[in-house]
């Protein structure tokens, strides 16, 4: 998996290595690739504003590409279509999509859940992963999906 950071972290290569435990849990046998960016509150409440009429600050964003739009029910990824959708035949791979993270939120959650830093921002990048791949949590029994496969993936 090719992950593309949009700055140099400490977390950076926490990440990458979740995001390739990610692939092997979910036995994804494509080459797929993401940009994960760190932003401020001021950005992510911008964006979470401009893209979801949602004015106020989130933890982490993510916009995917290789998904057919339009879809109100959680639809796992259909990798034909992602090829057809979002191939990026420079890194020849799936370009997944985007995973906007706030850092300076990832660091309140983690002193309010009682852990670090580093497992709050690579939960977050794993969360926003699962968006990506076309997981959700409206539903209760799709929350349970995708909460089942964090733990996995973060064990």
């Amino acid at each position: 998996m090719q992950v593309k950071f949009s700055k140099k972290t400490k977390f950076n290569d926490d990440i990458a290595e979740y995001f390739n435990r990610a692939i092997k849990v979910l036995k994804i046998e494509e080459v797929v690739s993401v940009d994960v960016t760190f932003v401020t509150k001021r950005k992510i409440k911008r964006l979470n504003n401009n893209f979801r009429n949602v004015n106020k600050v989130t933890d982490v964003l993510s916009f995917p590409s290789a998904l057919e739009e339009g879809k109100s029910d959680m639809q796992v990824l259909d990798w034909e279509k992602a090829k057809q959708l979002s191939w990026d035949p420079e890194t020849e791979s799936v370009f997944l999509g985007d995973i906007i993270v706030c850092m300076s939120k990832a660091k309140k959650q983690a002193r309010e859940f009682g852990h670090g830093q580093k497992r709050e921002v690579c939960y977050l990048s794993v969360h926003g992963l699962l968006h990506l791949l076309g997981y959700d949590h409206m539903k209760d029994d799709d929350k349970k999906i995708m909460r089942k496969l964090e733990e996995e993936i973060l064990k």
